[in-house]
């Protein structure tokens, strides 16, 4: 019976210091650093209360969540919307007002910095209407 006892006291033991490196409470962890800020940001189109965005992928990343951010005027930006693709549409926009986009990257290391900013205005396609009732 002490044998026994003995036996699986050692075996506890020699699985607690199993893969132990001589140094108490470290272990080596993978780290992920955050993503470079996506590149290029350009207006790729204005339409009819839209706005079409498109920007470089970040380099070197397989999984990368886009944010897309928004602002008006001396607004602050405010994230608007998040894709996983490289381009954004924008739509119903006020035709008067211009808009300023930034962009950034997510992955598990954190949210990159903002990308360059852009600025677009809507077009107003609509067709006046014909006058009506005019002497």
């Amino acid at each position: 019976m002490k044998r026994l006892k003995f036996a699986c006291i050692a075996v506890v033991v020699g699985l607690w210091h199993c893969g132990d490196d001589g140094e108490k409470g470290t272990s080596p962890v993978a780290t992920i650093d955050s993503p470079q800020a996506p590149r290029a940001l350009s207006v790729e189109r204005i339409g009819d209360g839209e706005v079409w965005l498109n920007w470089q992928a970040v380099e070197g990343e397989d999984e990368v969540l886009y944010v897309v951010y928004r602002s008006v005027g001396d607004d602050a930006a405010v994230a608007i919307d998040s894709t996983f693709e490289t381009r954004y549409k924008d739509q119903g926009l006020r035709y008067e007002l211009e808009y300023t986009y930034r962009v950034t990257a997510i992955n598990g290391g954190g949210e990159s910095g903002l990308s360059n900013a852009v600025s677009g205005q809507p077009l107003n396609s609509l067709t006046p209407q014909r006058p009506t009732s005019v002497r």
